[in-house]
């Protein structure tokens, strides 16, 4: 209880970034102090099984697991940091320094340009993974003219649906799973058990999380969550980090949900709302368009790595949709601010593969519960 206290203080003073409140879930482990905040990382092919909130271990039953999970310890084992985690960091650098000493294979995955900088200084290469897209809720009016497609999805959702701010008390949990699990049917790519770079879902009240649920016909259809994101030990604004809808409801019940949330922390008063990662959008380097990446002349690059993600990006659906991810956050016409993936390595392919198989969790099913 004392540490996770500890956490949550330094989310509250330090936790400003879309993936803050991420470093809080299940199976991540930590390093640095309550003075000075902390990093988290994901031990190697350390795997969760379970998104109920029971189960959060890597113990399995099966030997054929076991011993592969034991292989691939020996062939590589790095480990991986998610995101800027909950540091302070303008005196972040000692904390980083007594962290590298300890730990030799390191890589960073979903930093700002702020830990980049800090992470060029000591030999890491930091190449952009693509970009956030933020909005500016004090200036976003959206409008016929300018955002048509937001405005013909609200408009049609807004004749079939009711958007509510609740308490997960105010729901069933046989609704909320239930949704959970037709959205993930109706996906080409989902796995049950992701984790890392997208939270674990969990039915139960998480501090300071906020949930919108929508309902037709007095039936819950849809809901998305808002993790804060906090500057000085108050929320300034919300990350988008988990949305669920019913395929069968009404289209555009995600994007609906995330207008009516965009409506009230607006109405609060609230400056950002963070849609997340466009992962591997990368145009070019010396263009300077609202979708580009801009990169610092102070962070030190990849340029294999570089390439390697704009590949990601063209074999889309292979991997991931993340063409339609950026398709989709672009219809908002909002700011961009660059993410980066750092290694000492030149072209850090083993840490890359294993924060995509930190995120969709894929070897939990092959193993049942004991």
């Amino acid at each position: 209880m004392k540490n996770k206290d500890a956490c949550i203080r330094a989310l509250e003073k330090w936790g400003g970034n879309c993936l803050a409140y991420s470093c809080l879930q299940p199976g991540l482990s930590r390093f640095g102090t309550a003075t000075r905040g902390f990093i988290f990382f994901r031990r190697p092919f350390k795997i969760c099984r379970s998104t109920d909130g029971k189960s959060w271990d890597s113990l399995y039953t099966k030997k054929t697991g076991v011993r592969l999970l034991k292989l691939l310890r020996k062939i590589y084992s790095p480990l991986v940091v998610l995101g800027d985690g909950l540091l302070n960091l303008e005196i972040a650098e000692e904390t980083i320094d007594k962290f590298l000493r300890t730990n030799c294979t390191v890589s960073f995955c979903h930093i700002g340009e702020g830990m980049a900088k800090i992470l060029s200084k000591k030999g890491f290469y930091s190449t952009p993974m693509g970009y956030e897209t933020v909005i500016d809720l004090q200036t976003f009016n959206p409008t016929w003219r300018t955002h048509r497609w937001l405005m013909m999805t609200r408009k049609k959702a807004s004749k079939e649906l009711v958007v509510k701010e609740q308490r997960c008390s105010d729901v069933l949990e046989d609704d909320f799973y239930r949704i959970d699990k037709k959205w993930r049917r109706s996906k080409k790519q989902s796995f049950k058990n992701q984790a890392f770079l997208t939270r674990p879902i969990l039915f139960k009240q998480q501090p300071g999380v906020r949930y919108f649920f929508a309902y037709e016909n007095d039936s819950m259809v849809g809901f998305r969550l808002f993790d804060p994101m906090y500057k000085d030990g108050r929320v300034y604004g919300y990350a988008a980090s988990i949305s669920r809808y019913d395929p069968d409801t009404v289209s555009g019940c995600s994007t609906f949900l995330l207008l009516e949330g965009i409506d009230v922390f607006k109405k609060e008063g609230l400056s950002e709302l963070s849609l997340g990662l466009s992962p591997f959008k990368l145009n070019s380097l010396d263009q300077h368009k609202q979708e580009d990446v801009v990169i610092s002349e102070r962070i030190k690059l990849s340029m294999l790595t570089f390439y390697l993600f704009k590949c990601f990006f063209r074999m889309n659906g292979f991997f991931y949709s993340f063409n339609g991810i950026s398709l989709y956050n672009s219809h908002f016409k909002a700011r961009a601010r660059a993410v980066y993936f750092a290694s000492k390595q030149n072209l850090p392919l083993f840490s890359i593969i294993y924060s995509y198989l930190n995120t969709i969790n894929p070897f939990s099913l092959f193993f049942k519960k004991s």
